[in-house]
């Protein structure tokens, strides 16, 4: 076995990294006590060879079963919980690349599935038992426990590989996200025909100081840019929602901070007007006037997707920039569930995003604190959703704090114990787990009907 990069460890000065890090999953028993050995863990092969710890079960391990393994050395226990868990962030980091999952992974087992493999207990799931291919023998893990107690990991059976503690409910949260973010936009377009009416006669008052638009001249394609490049990131997130493993946990994420920001942005826009910025911008051609009108307005810009290029044409709706938070949220999701490894990818993403809110900037259609305070909300709440959803808030002590302030985050993110791990499959599987899906349903239905046709026969002949 090779050894490449040393890595620091707290009480330890130092750790060889294997030198193939995506065989870990591969140990055998024999392999991780020599890696044991290599580290200067010598004492502790007895006890790993005692329970079984191969390769796959070291990317499992956490501190807790190091307390079953090393009972009386604590210091040992620590240190090397350390070392294992800067191991399985290294392995994470490394296998998270395209489809580096083996073909029999599956993204989420299905409802009917779990129902026929496995018992709930307490919301738990629990299944009797999983045979590991590397393995000889079998094994009754607690599955509960270990998605909630595991740091980092990669498991090839679909029920250990998926972050979710329990898959029931999961899709009807993702429907109630996407729900939730037409609601907010919907509101928002109403808003935006409210805010129509009230903007400053420009003739009374003009242009406010803004240091950028004062000193960049106007450039008349620049907002008709700035969505091109939006549409292009948009297909950029949806192939990324094709491939990702985990693509409904991520787009329920999207859904969740794109509608929170918008309800942000409608109080926002509704409680200041602020000037029109630019002379270019013709506002008080039209009016919505009566309720029915607005209405009718909302349903428009709704159905335009507020864009430039579908003809919507909106004042009023400066505080703050609604283009840059969605080049914002485009960028950072696209970064975030992409693997590290395609920093030509992120970099692509990145330059969009600035080049995008500098076009805003060049049409001269919002001021510079709009863009600024659109970037900076979108891209704080993005990094706090994502901080609370990976440190396992909603399992902590003061979890009920959490629940209080958050709720939406409590919902959406009840059953997610870990970090959603960067792990893609071909589209093909999807309509393959639909086909059986479909195929299991049917089958069901059969049997429910002929089920019911055999008792009213039986009914028949008793009477």
């Amino acid at each position: 076995m090779k050894y490449s990069k040393s890595v620091k460890a707290d009480s330890v000065s130092s750790f060889v990294m294997p030198n193939d890090l995506k065989s870990i999953k591969k140990w055998s028993v024999e392999t991780t006590t020599e890696w044991l050995i290599s580290i200067g863990y010598n004492d502790c092969t007895k006890y790993f060879k005692e329970h079984k710890i191969n390769g796959r079960a070291l990317l499992m391990l956490n501190e807790d079963d190091l307390k079953e393994i090393i009972r009386h050395n604590v210091g040992q226990r620590k240190n090397l919980y350390h070392i294992v868990k800067q191991l399985q962030i290294q392995y994470n980091k490394t296998t998270s690349s395209f489809f580096e999952s083996d073909s029999d992974t599956s993204e989420i087992a299905s409802i009917e599935e779990e129902r026929l493999n496995s018992t709930v207990e307490n919301g738990c799931v629990k299944m009797s038992k999983i045979s590991l291919k590397s393995l000889d023998e079998e094994i009754t893990p607690n599955l509960c426990e270990n998605c909630y107690k595991v740091y980092h990991h990669s498991f090839e059976s679909s029920v250990n590989n998926c972050p979710i503690r329990s898959h029931r409910g999961e899709k009807r949260k993702t429907l109630v996200s996407v729900i939730y973010l037409f609601l907010t936009c919907l509101w928002t377009s109403f808003m935006l025909t409210v805010v129509h009416d009230r903007v400053p006669d420009m003739q009374k008052y003009p242009p406010l100081p803004d240091i950028i638009l004062d000193n960049v001249p106007l450039i008349p394609w620049a907002f008709f840019a700035t969505e091109l490049i939006g549409l292009a990131l948009v297909t950029m997130f949806l192939l990324l929602l094709v491939f990702h493993k985990y693509r409904m946990i991520i787009f329920r994420r999207m859904c969740s901070l794109g509608g929170t920001i918008f309800i942000l942005r409608s109080i926002t826009m509704l409680i200041t007007s602020l000037s029109v910025p630019g002379v270019h911008i013709q506002c008080s051609s039209q009016r919505y006037g009566s309720l029915m009108n607005k209405l009718n307005g909302a349903l428009n810009i709704l159905s335009g997707g507020g864009l430039y290029v579908q003809g919507v044409r909106t004042c009023g709706d400066y505080m703050f920039s609604g283009h840059t938070v969605w080049l914002t949220l485009l960028n950072h999701f696209i970064t975030e569930y992409t693997p590290r490894s395609m920093y030509w990818l992120h970099t692509t993403s990145w330059i969009m995003n600035m080049f995008g809110l500098f076009f805003i900037l060049g049409a001269h259609e919002h001021y510079s604190i709009d863009v600024f305070v659109a970037f900076y909300i979108t891209s704080r709440l993005f990094l706090y959703y994502h901080s609370l959803a990976n440190n396992m808030v909603l399992f902590q002590s003061d979890h009920q704090r959490v629940k209080v302030w958050f709720p939406l985050f409590s919902f959406f993110e009840s059953n997610i114990r870990t970090m959603v791990p960067n792990e893609y499959q071909y589209p093909t599987s999807i309509f393959s787990k639909m086909y059986k899906s479909a195929k299991l349903r049917i089958k069901k239905f059969s049997l429910s009907v002929n089920s019911t046709r055999s008792s009213a026969l039986n009914a028949k002949k008793s009477n």
